[in-house]
């Protein structure tokens, strides 16, 4: 809760943050006006992510951490039964290819040039109100090459948008939706990437985490 004294601050048990210009919007939703909208500006948002002072840090990809993590589990399958959820073999196997795809191309992910993003723009961290955007959770702000960073917010923002409106054309409204982040990022993006591989790097990093903490 805000701090009696000062209406502005908001108080922790070990900290104090600060409310500067307070926003009351509503959180992404998946609304079809929604998603074009910030289609069309997420790019645009990261480029001002670049004039904040934040220290150098990001994430490398494939590291020999989580390959010899997830190499146990390909070796070990009977590990995996026992760590997760019945029938959940198939969804592994799938990933574990994904992982071996994408593996390939470690080098070339790791050595994309590098900004200032926000690498986890999901849903509850958009707010809107009339037609204006709002980034919360500041602390996800990455020195990250962009494309991974807008690859997954669009896979993150267009699986929000489906489920909401229970779209059965998910195919459709994901290649919409890359082609408008395409066209807003045209002299930015990699053209040697996939949108979709950009998206799985990051999900890979984020399953080799899980696995290492179930393990």
């Amino acid at each position: 809760l805000p701090t009696k004294k000062y209406n502005k601050f908001l108080e922790t048990e070990d900290s104090i943050w600060s409310l500067y210009k307070y926003f009351d919007g509503e959180l992404f939703s998946g609304k079809k006006n929604q998603i074009k909208l910030v289609a069309k500006f997420i790019s645009k948002i990261s480029k001002l992510f670049i004039k904040l002072n934040i220290n150098k840090t990001g994430f490398e990809y494939f590291t020999s951490k989580e390959n010899n993590i997830v190499n146990k589990y390909i070796k070990n399958f009977d590990l995996l039964k026992k760590t997760f959820a019945k029938n959940s073999e198939k969804k592994f196997k799938y990933f574990f290819c994904e992982w071996e795809k994408l593996k390939k191309n470690k080098k070339k992910f790791n050595s994309l040039k590098k900004t200032f993003c926000h690498f986890d723009m999901h849903p509850h961290n958009i707010m809107i109100k009339h037609n204006k955007l709002k980034i919360i959770d500041l602390a996800s702000i990455k020195y990250m090459p962009l494309e991974i960073a807008i690859a997954f917010s669009g896979l993150k923002l267009c699986r929000q948008t489906i489920h909401k409106n229970k779209y059965k054309n998910f195919k459709k409204i994901g290649f919409e939706f890359t082609k408008s982040l395409d066209k807003n990022l045209r002299k930015k993006l990699n053209k040697n990437f996939l949108i979709s591989d950009l998206a799985s790097i990051e999900i890979m990093r984020r399953i080799s985490i899980i696995l290492n903490f179930n393990h």
